[in-house]
Parts: C-alpha cells; structure tokens; sequence
C-alpha cells in the first residue's frame, strides 16, 4: 500500500497504531492479579463512572528509530468511537470511525478497514499489538476483561505499561491530562513501542 505524502503516510501510522491498541490481537501473559477493591482510589472510581466523554489533545508515537506526533480529536459513546488525528494546519488529516467490531480509517486518499490496518502497521513498524482497550487507559484505568498488576505510577497488563498522571478536575470527574503506555517484549523480535498523550481538555457528553 503506498500513502502518496510524507505527512499523510506518518498520520496513518499514528491512526493505525491507535486503531489496533483499541482492536489487535491478544499477547497477554496469564500471570497477573486484580489488586484488591480497598486500593481503588477516589480519581480511579470517578473515571470508571465516565462512559461518554470526548478529549482534544495531542499525540505521539515513538517505535525504534521512528517517532511521530499530531493533534488528537477522540469522541466515545459507549463502544462507539469518532477520532480525529492531524498534524499542524489540518495537514495529514487521518478519521477513524467505528466500534469494537468494525471500524474504518480514511484520508484524502486511503480507506483502510481493520484487517487491512493490522498487516499495514506490520508492513510499516514489523509490530503485532496486543488487544488493549485504550478507552479505559486513556482515562487511567485497567481493561476490565483482563488482569492487572498495580506499580507505583499506574499498572501493568501482559507486557503493556500504563501510567497516567496530572489529574484534574474536569466535568465533575478527576481526570488524567497525561498517559504514557509502553510494551517492552524481550522475549520475541517485537519492537518497543511508545504512545503518550498529552490531553488539554476533557468533556462528559
């Protein structure tokens, strides 16, 4: 598959990679444990409470060598999602619109559907992403489906590290303005991979 521009081609890598982190394949370990309920704190029950929200920010991706960076746009409904990523003055404009069990990538030039995105992010970054649910990390919260192991700045699930900081008050809901999410795989050729966003504004719907 060919992106016809530089800026296009690195916007949809951003999407893509944010695309598979809400819908890839499994490579979780079996090995974790749900903390106990007494260490959920207050800012972790205001966030599960939040089911409709929408966030602007930004965001950025760093995989080996390569690293990029662009706007972030992101409405949740439920298990709907609409996002929007683009870098400065529109350019690269990459929307991503769908749920859990279909979702479709567009730019000025390319539509991709979920299967296609996943071999294209392996073409591009040789990566394989673990099923995630990055609307509960974005708010600071494990994937309920799966366990979890607390650290001491977030949590950890199979091989992902989460850690989300800067809380603050936002809609009645104590919310985090940044979160960094690593995977770190030693035991295979999967390459690190880095995701931080960095959100100015969040707001329930």
């Amino acid at each position: 598959m060919i992106v016809a521009s530089k800026f296009q081609r690195c916007f949809s890598v951003l999407i893509v990679s944010l695309t598979l982190l809400l819908n890839g394949c499994g490579l979780f370990t079996a090995n974790l444990n749900n903390p106990p309920a007494s260490t959920i704190n207050q800012p972790i029950l205001e966030a599960q409470a939040l089911q409709n929200w929408k966030l602007k920010g930004r965001i950025g991706l760093i995989s080996g060598d390569k690293a990029w960076s662009a706007s972030l746009n992101w409405q949740q409904q439920q298990q709907q999602f609409d996002i929007t990523i683009a870098g400065a003055f529109g350019i690269g404009r990459t929307h991503l619109v769908g749920n859990t069990d279909a979702y479709v990538i567009k730019s000025s030039d390319t539509e991709l559907n979920q299967h296609q995105a996943r071999l294209w992010l392996h073409q591009e970054l040789g990566l394989t992403l673990p099923i995630a649910a990055l609307p509960y990390w974005v708010r600071g919260l494990p994937w309920p489906k799966y366990p979890h192991q607390q650290t001491e700045k977030g949590f950890t699930q199979g091989n992902w590290t989460i850690a989300a900081d800067k809380f603050k008050a936002s809609s009645g809901f104590n919310l985090p303005s940044r979160v960094k999410i690593q995977i770190r795989d030693k035991t295979t050729d999967q390459k690190d991979l880095k995701v931080t966003l960095a959100i100015k504004n969040w707001q329930a719907i």
